[in-house]
């Protein structure tokens, strides 16, 4: 007998179609750094299967080690000559897993993810940390904390005041085109200036840009951690909000959110209600640096040529299959200074919360990504999705290093303005 139960139970069709060719391996930070099969796309698909046809307990201790072990970067999804989607596989996985945890397990597990929900609380949390950072005790803090929790500790973001929905505006005029914006969870609190750079960089190239303070966390996180009911939940509120605010496209800054937004569809497929409503808003998003990629600048981005290079977040190139729309922005940028970076798609470590629950694997993923950095010769990198900022921005300033780790639209924006004056 099977080991899951019916509802989201790993698709038969995704674990049937592994050829066991092995080109997922090269591709797999944890197989990389492990050199284990079962800790390999190949080895866990091999696991999920075996939970499935009755050869393996849902609760073997080495199938949730290897289920939780997993970054979900996707790297093998882009190298699968058979295309494998072992996203879909992973998440129903540990939505499986989740429903079978102890109560109190489940109960802390909801109690976090219930904060990104609530914007109020998020921003409440943010100002907290404000007061705290501006105090100086921060700093004390972090002096006296112990190994691991000072390291989690200087992971903390530098907060703001206020968050994005209390700076940019419901709505911006333009005649170009509607396009709206999601301001995030996370984003909204504590990468308020990514975001006003988003907003800033459409409304410079004459767009009308749609901000819906009441938007709500678009149910990435909740996806990738195996809450696929909630994620849905998330989905068809922020479905329901932009049907009330009509837009030609919805760009997005954050490579995860972006992921799972443009597989809506996939997510409400089997509902009838939503299935149609779902295509029609993932067939509009577009991230960021594709959107402007895509259009003519007006103006067009100046030059200034510098150190540059770019750090490809994994569900960007993975998730999304972009990687030639941020380097076609900042090759214009910055001239001959850009630097491709060796091993750019690798995973630096972060995903979600991995960087905290792994963190010594995280620590090994992202020591080699600062050393590809530093070899680069690059003075500033560009970093498109606020997970990978953060674990990059921790572990160059942990080195005492002088490189800046941006979103590749801050880069732009500060371009234009430059050349503006």
């Amino acid at each position: 007998m099977s080991g899951f139960d019916e509802h989201d139970a790993p698709p038969q069709e995704q674990m049937n179609g592994c050829i066991r060719c092995g080109m997922c391996l090269p591709t797999c930070p944890t197989y990389v750094l492990t050199g284990k099969e079962r800790s390999s796309p190949r080895g866990r698909i091999s696991l999920i299967r075996a939970v499935s046809e009755g050869d393996m307990a849902i609760d073997s201790p080495v199938f949730q080690e290897e289920m939780s072990d997993c970054l979900g970067c996707l790297g093998c999804v882009t190298a699968c000559p058979a295309g494998v989607q072992y996203g879909e596989l992973l998440e129903a996985a540990r939505d499986q897993l989740w429903r079978r945890w102890p109560w109190w397990k489940r109960a802390v597990g909801t109690l976090v993810l219930s904060v990104f929900d609530r914007p109020r609380l998020l921003q409440l949390g943010t100002r907290a940390l404000f007061l705290y950072q501006k105090s100086g005790l921060s700093a004390l803090v972090g002096r006296v904390l112990p190994g691991k929790l000072r390291e989690f500790h200087r992971m903390l973001p530098l907060a703001s005041w206020n968050g994005s929905r209390q700076v940019i505006p419901a709505r911006t005029p333009g005649g170009r085109g509607r396009v709206g914006v999601l301001l995030g969870c996370v984003m909204d609190v504590a990468f308020v200036k990514e975001n006003v750079a988003t907003v800033k960089v459409l409304r410079r190239q004459g767009f009308q840009v749609e901000a819906p303070p009441e938007q709500p966390c678009c149910g990435a996180l909740h996806a990738h951690s195996g809450r696929l009911d909630w994620a849905r939940v998330q989905a068809k509120r922020m479905i329901a909000t932009f049907e009330k605010h009509p837009v030609d496209w919805i760009v997005v800054n954050s490579a995860g959110c972006g992921s799972l937004m443009k597989h809506y569809d996939h997510l409400l497929k089997d509902e009838p209600a939503w299935a149609d409503r779902a295509a029609a808003f993932s067939s509009r998003v577009r991230d960021v640096q594709e959107f402007l990629a895509e259009i003519e600048l007006k103006p067009a981005l100046p030059q200034v040529v510098q150190p540059l290079t770019y750090h490809d977040a994994c569900h960007l190139a993975h998730g999304q299959a972009i990687r030639q729309a941020p380097r076609q922005l900042l090759r214009q940028l910055a001239g001959s200074g850009y630097r491709e970076l060796a091993e750019a798609d690798l995973c630096c470590g972060s995903a979600g919360t991995y960087n905290i629950a792994h963190f010594d694997t995280a620590s090994q993923l992202l020591d080699r990504k600062l050393d590809a950095i530093e070899a680069s010769g690059a003075l500033r990198v560009g970093v498109a999705n606020p997970g990978c900022l953060l674990q990059i921005r921790y572990g160059l300033a942990r080195r005492g290093s002088q490189i800046v780790a941006e979103h590749p639209v801050v880069l732009l924006d500060e371009a234009w303005e430059k050349a503006e004056g």
